[in-house]
């Protein structure tokens, strides 16, 4: 797999401003640059047993959870770093905010399979805060399409209201609130240390600066280093470990960023076929996240011939 170098990720995080100001003009006037190109073709992947090992002990699912819909997303994380640092990607990385995220797994997935993945992005949409699009990811075993993962990042920009329609905002987002039971069960107490975002680093290869120390966070102005939205998604997900029902539709929203060592406490709503958690302060004033997690009626797809 291609590797992406230092000098190339210094200059995607950093110095993109420029040319995405020139991109910006474009969007003014209506112009949305296109993301067609931005495309990884199948490439195989294969799950290190003893990473998975890790991943499985950090996030806490069970011993027998197999290959949680999860842990798919760090096999794609390589594909998404060469995506967003490629230079004619129009927007830096270092203003790239994650706001959602959905997995969808249409199979079990073994760790001795034949895997492919492919990932790119698309969906630029302007925001009231200002642009958003979709990196997305496929997986195929052998056969057919057993995984697919639709993060959403949004990359801010500080301007004045505009009149007319614009795509949904973060703020609408967290309005938003699935059919639920009205009485939720309490899952916990939990925090997310420096120790553990480390860890988590280290298993994912995210060492995005603002997830590590507070003295890195401030270099991107920030107060204090903040958690990963994935690791969160992760060890809420352990939390209730769904059953192997395919297919299973895993939906994530972070409403807010969770500083590292913040207390957390998290909620289950459940209803027939559906169990939503929320992810709260401890006085249940703030939500962080919400996680979603449904069986979905949905066809196999199969594997595209090469």
């Amino acid at each position: 797999m291609q590797a992406v170098k230092l000098s190339r990720l210094i200059d995607a995080t950093f110095f993109k401003p420029n040319r995405f100001k020139r991109n910006r003009l474009k969007l003014q006037y209506g112009e949305i640059p296109e993301l067609s190109s931005h495309e990884i073709a199948q490439e195989p992947v294969s799950i290190n047993a003893e990473n998975l090992r890790q991943y499985l002990a950090l996030c806490q699912f069970p011993e027998n959870a197999g290959i949680p819909a999860s842990y798919p997303h760090l096999l794609g994380f390589k594909q998404h770093l060469r995506l967003l640092s490629n230079k004619d990607f129009p927007f830096p990385m270092g203003g790239l905010v994650h706001v959602a995220n959905t997995i969808r797994q249409y199979g079990r997935i073994n760790p001795d399979d034949t895997l492919l993945l492919s990932s790119s992005a698309a969906n630029l949409q302007k925001s009231r805060r200002g642009y958003r699009f979709d990196l997305v990811s496929r997986l195929f075993n052998q056969q057919e399409q057993v995984w697919e993962d639709c993060s959403v990042y949004q990359y801010p920009i500080k301007h004045k209201s505009a009149s007319g329609r614009q795509s949904p905002d973060r703020d609408v987002e967290r309005k938003h609130v699935s059919n639920t039971s009205d009485t939720p069960e309490t899952l916990g107490h939990w925090s997310v240390s420096q120790n553990h975002a480390m860890q988590y680093a280290r298993i994912s290869k995210d060492f995005n600066p603002i997830h590590l120390s507070n003295f890195s966070a401030k270099m991107f102005g920030l107060n204090s280093a903040i958690a990963h939205g994935m690791f969160l998604k992760s060890r809420c997900l352990a939390a209730i470990t769904p059953a192997e029902d395919y297919p299973l539709e895993v939906s994530a929203k972070f409403l807010k960023p969770v500083c590292l060592s913040t207390p957390l406490h998290m909620w289950r709503h459940a209803l027939d076929s559906e169990q939503t958690l929320t992810l709260t302060d401890t006085d249940n004033h703030t939500t962080y996240m919400t996680l979603n997690v449904r069986q979905v009626m949905l066809g196999r797809i199969p594997r595209p011939k090469e």
